[in-house]
């Protein structure tokens, strides 16, 4: 029988040694109080396209981690996400390489305010944001 772990979470949780127990991963976050989305994912009614909004650490030891230090290792990096989604997008490969090069250059202000949060630097985190979405 396959298993698939659901964590239901507002954060990215500690995993360890326990990832090799199970087929499949699934962070749903906070998905409200009738998880319908969850579900019909679980269920194959809806493909999986979901990324990381944050990095998942290995361990508390590599708290806070950021994305771009030398030492970064994370369990799951930032923007990290498989899809069951089987058909290509309008545009195909040249829009695929496009929606990348965007994705890089606007995922880096967002990884640096997700370090700023988690050091408590909350008016710096608002400055990077506004930022960041003026900028996208």
């Amino acid at each position: 029988m396959k298993c698939a772990v659901l964590i239901v979470s507002g954060r990215p949780q500690l995993l360890g040694d326990r990832l090799g127990e199970s087929d499949a991963l699934v962070a749903s976050w906070l998905p409200g109080t009738e998880g319908d989305g969850v579900a019909d994912v679980l269920y194959g009614r809806r493909p999986f396209t979901g990324q990381l909004p944050v990095t998942w650490p290995k361990s508390q030891d590599q708290l806070p981690i950021k994305l771009g230090d030398a030492s970064y290792d994370p369990q799951y990096p930032y923007g990290w996400g498989l899809t069951t989604r089987t058909e290509v997008p309008a545009g195909g490969a040249p829009a695929l390489r496009a929606l990348g090069i965007a994705a890089r250059a606007v995922a880096k202000p967002f990884a640096e305010a997700d370090h700023l949060l988690l050091t408590g630097r909350y008016g710096a985190v608002v400055e990077k944001l506004t930022a960041a979405y003026k900028a996208a």
